[in-house]
């Protein structure tokens, strides 16, 4: 058997707990040591021995200068196939045990920039780790030899052509690959994110025809339990609310408030969020990153950040499923996107001292790095692992441009010797919940989103797509000088893509959370993940599974998991309100003689949503005749009318709700 073993795993030997002792929590050698390859010798020893080459391919030039992280720094492109991604040029981060080690390694390649960064990964002793940013020696001359040891190292594997937009690309990426197989220090290349395109389209959804009022996010189809993929976040709100976590106007008690975080680009100053903090950029600055493919995306962030924690009731149509339970709402910018600048911030974020931890962070965003480099990953594996250590939960967007990220290519005769051809961050980090898109109110995976394979497709690497939510057609507030009357931040537009498809996952778990604040990020991961509708039974009536589609959002179940579980032994009492007609400022009116329909929404802690047959009452008097959450009544007089409603629970306790109706001539 031959290995192409990354050296970390070398330097945390014997020192992290098995995942069978302490199964919540990440364990950094496990990370690593996933992206080991273990092969057979190759049956035919006849063959010629073929090994990777990269060869310069100045068109992709002019794509890297787009990717360039400053005036004083520039951005390589490497390619195979359709997969690329590009990267800091003259610049490695090492990873090692202490800070003397990296200091060490740095000293013998080039020079140190700043001071290294320290991690606490996620081993039951919280072992510290060094991560040190240097940049190269120019005087560094490249081995090409290093392709031989590649190929001895893990035979026919990577017998490919690479693609790389420069000699520096070339020179920069080489090196790498001779210091990982150097074994002293685990390495990886300052890899630059992009922000994932959004399809965008300004509707007038943010008031309703006749100036009527705004749109109410309980008939959002993608937000209530009602549309085809019914993940509904409005029953879960219901659901906190039952269980005394939000007040009379629907906003977390101060106990229940969840810190969250969005990584991003593009904050304006008209965000609909109750505790915006900016970070990283001024407030008002469109993002200067263009997104996936060169679309221009300058407000990205506000979209997200709105899809998943607009607040609600507040006379915007914008809402997000966070909305009730958002606490302060880090908005972080990142320096030129890079890995090196999100590891930053996650050694901020996940220090001792640190003042805040968000118990959720959105990362819109992904590098798709090939095949030969996948091991230059694993220090953001180790920055999520510090997250979770810290109770942190990462949802990532899965992509959009329809690819397949479990793509496998096989080791000709090598039987089983297949593996995946790139590896997608931060959505394939170990822990992160990577999120795909959903259609317009279905739950068929949309056209123009990345898909992943099933569990146990041959070659994968054990991460991949966990979980579908809604991305078409999704409310976020309009950009600032869109041109529309009523001011722009009265009005929404639709956006489309697995970039709004995440924050709806985020602000999900951020519900969850609230359910239950002490809940870890493991624990909440599985919450989310379990309790989600399953792509192979929980479809509508005659449609049949995909079978790409492991598990699509539902709300409603975690919530109240996590409810159950942490208020085992209590019985709460039911919920009940007249939702039909919409309650308004004045009192709805019918004709004489004309059939009134009325719904009724009834809520339990312990037996769900719609938990209870409902008694209806007409003026205080029972009607045995009318039955069922949707009654009709016909209303006689030319007077006004109580309507009533109360339901009980298996405990016997009820809940009663009424509404006074108008009958006119």
């Amino acid at each position: 058997m031959r290995h192409f073993l990354p050296a970390l795993a070398i330097c945390l030997a014997g020192t992290a707990a098995a995942q069978g002792d302490d199964p919540g929590r990440l364990d950094p050698a496990a990370l690593i040591e996933k992206f080991s390859i273990a092969l057979s010798e190759p049956e035919d020893r006849t063959r010629p021995v073929l090994r990777p080459a990269l060869r310069i391919e100045p068109a992709l030039e002019r794509r890297a200068e787009d990717l360039r992280p400053g005036p004083l720094r520039a951005a390589g492109l490497v390619r195979s196939g359709a997969v690329a991604a590009g990267f800091v040029l003259g610049e490695l981060i090492l990873v090692a045990d202490s800070p003397a080690a990296t200091q060490a390694a740095a000293a013998r390649i080039g020079t140190p920039i700043g001071q290294p960064l320290r991690l606490t990964a996620g081993t039951p002793e919280g072992r510290t780790l060094s991560l040190l940013r240097v940049r190269l020696d120019p005087r560094r001359a490249p081995d090409d030899a290093v392709f031989d040891r590649v190929e001895a190292a893990s035979p026919h594997r990577f017998t490919r052509v690479y693609e790389v937009s420069s000699e520096a690309a070339r020179d920069t990426l080489t090196a790498a690959l001779d210091l990982q197989l150097a074994g002293e220090v685990s390495v990886g290349l300052n890899w630059i994110f992009e922000p994932l395109a959004l399809d965008n389209e300004i509707l007038l959804e943010g008031v309703t025809p006749a100036g009527a009022g705004f749109v109410n996010p309980f008939d959002l189809p993608y937000l209530n339990g009602e549309g085809a993929a019914r993940i509904g976040v409005t029953g879960a709100w219901h659901l906190l609310k039952a269980a005394g976590l939000l007040d009379d106007t629907g906003r977390a008690m101060a106990a229940s408030r969840i810190p969250l975080a969005v990584i991003d680009q593009g904050f304006h100053d008209a965000l609909d969020l109750s505790m915006p903090e900016i970070r990283g950029a001024a407030a008002g600055r469109p993002g200067d990153r263009a997104c996936a493919g060169g679309a221009v995306c300058p407000w990205h962030g506000s979209h997200v950040a709105e899809i998943m924690a607009a607040p609600v009731g507040n006379m915007r149509a914008v809402a997000g499923p966070a909305g009730p339970v958002a606490g302060p709402v880090e908005l972080q910018t990142l320096d030129g996107f890079e890995s090196w600048a999100l590891l930053a911030w996650i050694a901020d974020r996940t220090a001792p001292d640190a003042a805040a931890v968000p118990r959720v962070v959105n990362m819109s965003f992904a590098a798709t790095v090939p095949d030969l480099w996948a091991w230059s990953t694993v220090a953001l594996d180790l920055g999520i692992a510090a997250l979770d250590r810290a109770g942190t939960l990462a949802v990532a967007a899965a992509g959009n441009d329809r690819a397949d990220i479990d793509a496998v290519r096989c080791v000709e005769g090598v039987p089983g010797a297949c593996h995946e051809t790139a590896r997608r961050v931060p959505c394939e980090l170990t822990g992160v919940v990577c999120v795909g898109a959903l259609g317009q109110d279905d739950v068929r995976i949309a056209e123009f989103s990345a898909v992943g394979a099933m569990p146990g497709t041959p070659g994968q690497d054990g991460d991949s797509i966990d979980i579908y939510a809604p991305g078409v057609a999704i409310l976020a507030g309009a950009d600032p000088g869109a041109g529309t009357s009523p001011p722009a931040q009265g009005w929404t537009q639709a956006v489309s893509g697995s970039s709004v498809a995440a924050p709806l996952v985020a602000g999900v778990a951020a519900l969850i959370a609230a359910a239950d604040p002490g809940l870890g990020a493991d624990a909440l991961r599985e919450l989310l993940l379990n309790g989600a509708w399953s792509g192979a039974t929980d479809l509508p009536p005659g449609q049949a599974p995909d079978p790409r589609l492991g598990r699509f959002l539902n709300a409603e179940r975690p919530v109240r998991l996590a409810l159950a579980a942490r208020f085992a032994g209590t019985d709460f009492p039911p919920l009940v309100e007249i939702v039909r007609p919409r309650p308004g400022l004045g009192m709805p009116a019918v004709q004489m003689g004309s059939r009134l329909d009325v719904e009724a929404r009834s809520v339990d802690v312990e037996e769900g949503i719609g938990c209870c047959a409902p008694r209806w009452t007409v003026d205080g008097l029972v009607r045995p005749d009318l039955s069922g959450p949707r009654v009709g009544i016909v209303l006689e007089q030319n007077r006004s009318y109580e309507i009533g409603v109360t339901v009980t629970d298996g405990a016997g306790q009820t809940a009663s709700d009424t509404m006074t109706v108008r009958a006119r001539p």
